[in-house]
């Protein structure tokens, strides 16, 4: 029976009991090897923790960022809202991200699934 999950599950400890199964899931597609912002942020994180980022910490560490500045435009909440729906082709630790007028983040997403023990994309 095929298992549909979130970016969240993928930790190695999960992938390594999770083969044999059929987990597919959306996941925030790689920025490629060129993406300045993003070589830099792995940069960073392995000096200050002497280890690899986990899963999604570009990710949270795009958001921190985002309502940090958000929050330095201006400090009442519909002033951070206008910050935040005015962002658009934000380029981040993640990749690229544009907010709609919704507030939904556009940004390009693929499958992964497990395959050998490992996260793969589909």
């Amino acid at each position: 029976m095929p298992i549909l999950a979130t970016a969240t599950i993928e930790d190695p400890s999960v992938a390594a009991v999770a083969s044999g199964f059929d987990i597919s899931f959306a996941s925030p597609a790689p920025t490629g090897n060129s993406d300045k912002t993003h070589d830099a942020f792995v940069r960073a994180y392995k000096k200050k923790y002497q280890a690899d980022p986990g899963v999604l910490s570009d990710t949270g560490y795009d958001c921190a960022k985002i309502l940090i500045n958000a929050w330095r435009h201006s400090p009442d909440p519909q002033g951070v809202m206008a910050y935040i729906h005015g962002l658009k082709d934000w380029s981040g630790a993640s990749g690229t991200l544009t907010f709609d007028r919704n507030g939904d983040v556009r940004k390009h997403y693929a499958l992964k699934t497990v395959r050998d023990g490992k996260f793969a994309w589909k």
